[in-house]
């Protein structure tokens, strides 16, 4: 049963103040992290995730379209993108030329693909020399997950090479849908066919315009120095 508890405040950073606000709480299994901010929250802003600082900025959406770009990038994107049924981030990536419809994830590790569709686009075997086992799957039955480094990634001109690719089994939908209106890539049965995670989206630089439905992506650039280490024993 989903439980929910208002908080009388919640603040993020030194600027960002919210009151009496809901939120689900968690399982008690849960040990991984302590709380979890979704879209329901993060589309309420313009959402920067800068990974080579290692930081998050929220910023007011009332703003010329456009005008985000606050670093210098040597190039840039603008993705437009819809929000499912779930108010996930849903766009259209290359993937070794092929366009595939996927979803934006920042709560995942890895990105991955359904069988299914990688059969379909890429003529996929998985018993060939460049596919590996990486586990199983159950669900009524047991399948096998696969990883295989693909070309290229690519959304709208900014480019990732070589990325991996986690190949989900398909154990959660039926039959392979019919396309939906505007998209170049079925369904299989309810299940997206891509989701890209933070094995490849720490490679970039994004900043989520919700209000405009669009996504600028650059390269992450050049993290900062790590700070010196202090000498184990200094000297006397």
């Amino acid at each position: 049963v989903d439980r929910l508890a208002r908080l009388p405040t919640l603040e993020i950073g030194q600027r960002l103040r919210e009151e009496n606000a809901q939120y689900f709480i968690l399982p008690s299994e849960n040990t991984e992290f302590d709380g979890l901010l979704s879209d329901s929250f993060l589309k309420q802003y313009d959402a920067d995730f800068d990974f080579a600082m290692k930081r998050l900025n929220l910023f007011s959406p009332d703003h010329c379209e456009g005008k985000v770009i606050y670093w210098q990038p040597k190039a840039l994107a603008m993705v437009p993108f819809t929000l499912n049924e779930s108010s996930q981030i849903r766009l259209r990536v290359e993937l070794d030329g092929k366009r595939i419809d996927a979803i934006l994830d920042t709560g995942a590790s890895s990105t991955t693909l359904n069988q299914t569709m990688a059969r379909r686009l890429f003529d996929l075997d998985v018993s060939a020399p460049d596919v590996e086992k990486v586990g199983e799957m159950t669900g009524g039955y047991t399948a096998n997950v696969y990883q295989r480094k693909f070309k290229t990634l690519t959304l709208e001109g900014i480019t990732i090479a070589d990325p991996m690719i986690t190949l989900l089994p398909d154990m959660m939908s039926g039959p392979v849908g019919d396309r939906e209106t505007g998209s170049l890539t079925r369904r299989v049965g309810n299940v997206e066919p891509m989701l890209l995670g933070i094995n490849i989206l720490s490679k970039l630089h994004l900043y989520i315009a919700y209000k405009e439905r669009k996504l600028y992506v650059t390269d992450a650039g050049t993290p900062p120095p790590a700070a010196p280490q202090a000498p184990a024993n200094p000297p006397q």
